[in-house]
């Protein structure tokens, strides 16, 4: 696994899931309240070891252990042209996902090279990058990051380019 340098890891809060899922509700309602949030990037958890094993597998190089997200992603996720699609998940399910994430299926994009989350009763999907450029401050460096989430259908996850991993 590549390792993110040392200034850039010192800018991304460490997590627990649970402390993930209500920090989002906190950038959430800073967003509300004064339509921007300075929260710092965040950790939602570990990547799990199917992801690891997958990637190992097939040379995909995972930038760390755990799952990034920060406030960038986050309203790209919610932003009006998905909410005018219909195709928007709900606040509550982002800010769920760190809690919900490992009873989703998880899925290689080869296409992307992303992979995805699907959650079947919901029918929502949640990308993950696997080697992301990110920077903070002056720190540069990769990251497993979050990119977005949207309502989708579920015969995505019929095409060739989806292989299903757990």
């Amino acid at each position: 696994m590549a390792k993110t340098s040392g200034g850039l890891r010192a800018g991304i809060s460490t997590m627990t899931p649970v402390q993930a899922s209500e920090h989002i509700r906190s950038i959430l309602a800073d967003i509300a309240n004064d339509g921007f949030s300075k929260a710092r990037p965040f950790t939602v958890g570990e990547v799990e070891s199917e992801l690891r094993e997958y990637a190992r597998e097939h040379g995909i190089d995972l930038a760390g252990k755990d799952i990034v997200m920060n406030v960038k992603q986050i309203t790209h996720t919610l932003r009006d042209s998905k909410v005018d699609k219909g195709i928007a998940v709900s606040p509550e399910h982002l800010a769920q996902f760190p809690l919900r994430r490992l009873g989703m299926e998880l899925y290689h994009d080869s296409t992307n090279n992303n992979f995805i989350y699907y959650d079947r009763t919901r029918n929502e999907k949640f990308v993950i990058h696997p080697n992301y450029e990110m920077k903070i401050g002056r720190a540069k460096g990769k990251v497993v990051n979050y990119i977005t989430a949207s309502k989708t259908n579920p015969q995505e996850f019929t095409l060739t380019k989806l292989r299903r991993i757990k």
